[in-house]
């Protein structure tokens, strides 16, 4: 009886290890597609966590802030000046 009860207490210690993995692997794919690829990010003038238009157009608009930002041939956020 006592091994049956050992087993299924691996077993849930596994499956909740298992979750926490899978749901950070989630998150980092959501924050982080690749390089140049990211639809989600934060303003860096407000801090609002906003949407990325995936287009061809290089500006665009933070939706709380209206402050204008751009990517740069990495995939980095920034605010465009002119």
């Amino acid at each position: 009886m006592i091994s049956f009860i050992k087993w299924v207490f691996i077993f849930i210690v596994l499956y909740l290890i298992f979750n926490i993995v899978k749901g950070a692997l989630k998150i980092k794919r959501v924050f982080n597609g690749g390089i140049g690829s990211r639809q989600i990010d934060k303003c860096p003038a407000c801090g609002q966590i906003i949407q990325v238009p995936s287009g061809e157009s290089d500006e665009f608009l933070c939706p709380k802030c209206n402050t204008k930002l751009g990517r740069t041939s990495d995939g980095k956020l920034l605010i465009k000046v002119n």
